[in-house]
């Protein structure tokens, strides 16, 4: 059977007036992987593929609403903390205690910017919004990127950003590992 293991996490404050933002915001990244996926190491050791990416995005009630998503598939075996079975429940605790001690260097390690594919509703919200618009073909799709534009002093305004894809995040439609990058982070 096939599943995802999450090996580590990192919470990350937002806070309201930094870049644009109106409300103060989370973002949870986790560095993941699928148990069946391997790569050789320098030395020829295989080891299993992962990376960092972002997982959650919100206020705390939308984080937590994303994470007793995601804690489901731990009931199923879908989801493993460091290749351990783990109960929803601690899977749910674990995050807790990430969004009572967030990172305060957000700016250092993420970027954002939405993928969708080029129909997707957001594209035309995006437009409305000021949004810059990227179109590429990624496996055989067409898709478009949607980045923060820039505000006066030259810094991604990520709160016009985030109101501009709030409503289909909340409606998910778009995934919140489809919202940007994480970089800078110590690898397992």
């Amino acid at each position: 059977m096939s599943y995802t293991i999450e090996y580590q996490a990192a919470c990350f404050i937002l806070p309201s007036g930094w870049r644009g933002l109106a409300r103060t915001k989370f973002v949870i990244a986790t560095e993941r992987g699928c148990n069946n996926l391997t790569e050789r190491t320098r030395g020829g050791q295989e080891r299993r593929v992962r990376e960092w990416g972002i997982a959650m995005l919100g206020s705390p009630d939308d984080v937590m609403r994303q994470v007793v998503g995601v804690a489901s598939y731990c009931e199923g075996g879908g989801l493993r903390l460091a290749g351990r079975s783990a109960k929803p429940e601690a899977y749910i605790g674990r995050m807790r205690r990430l969004l009572s001690r967030p990172r305060e260097d957000a700016q250092q390690h993420l970027s954002l910017h939405a993928t969708v594919k080029v129909d997707h509703p957001l594209v035309a919200r995006g437009k409305a919004f000021g949004l810059p618009t990227q179109f590429q073909t990624t496996w055989g799709a067409d898709e478009a990127v949607l980045s923060p534009p820039c505000q006066v002093d030259g810094e991604p305004d990520w709160g016009l950003f985030l109101r501009a894809i709030e409503p289909f995040l909340q409606d998910g439609s778009v995934a919140p590992c489809r919202l940007g990058a994480v970089r800078g982070l110590q690898a397992s």
